[in-house]
């Protein structure tokens, strides 16, 4: 079977720790804005990483393998862009984060978060979907996920 460079780089860890000190000082994307009890604006700030979860928590992004960085950068504009949908379709960036956790109780010593790139279209892609040579597949496990299989039917 031929290596196709699809190893993960021993120097690549698949996840980074976001550190916890300074909490209160660490800016994140959105505004926070409290409002009255009728709508209006008592107060809006930057957001703060503080107000979104707690000091003792965890917060881990986990690193994604890039075809980019193995096989170098590709820019073909995705097909979706040009397609009549009957509203501009929602692309995924690099900055497309979700942030879960797999906690089903309090710990008192704190709660791990887990950002993940989100799943979604790009806008732009690595293969030409038009080239004969680009295949992809989709294996599913039927006891696992057994409406997935019905979806791809």
């Amino acid at each position: 079977q031929p290596d196709l460079g699809l190893h993960r780089p021993p120097e690549m860890s698949n996840e980074r720790r976001i550190p916890p000190a300074n909490c209160d000082e660490v800016l994140v994307a959105g505004t926070l804005t409290i409002l009255d009890g009728f709508g209006r604006t008592i107060t809006s700030r930057p957001l703060r990483r503080a107000d979104l979860i707690h000091e003792r928590d965890d917060l881990r992004q986990l690193r994604v393998f890039h075809l980019g960085d193995q096989f170098g950068k590709q820019h073909i504009v995705s097909s979706l862009r040009s397609a009549k949908f009957g509203s501009t379709p929602r692309f995924q960036d690099e900055s497309s984060w979700c942030t879960q956790t797999f906690c089903s109780k309090y710990q008192a010593r704190g709660t791990t978060y887990f950002q993940m790139v989100q799943a979604g279209p790009r806008e732009k892609l690595h293969f030409d979907p038009h080239d004969p040579t680009a295949c992809a597949a989709i294996v599913t496990c039927g006891g696992i996920c057994p409406g997935l299989n019905s979806v791809i039917r």
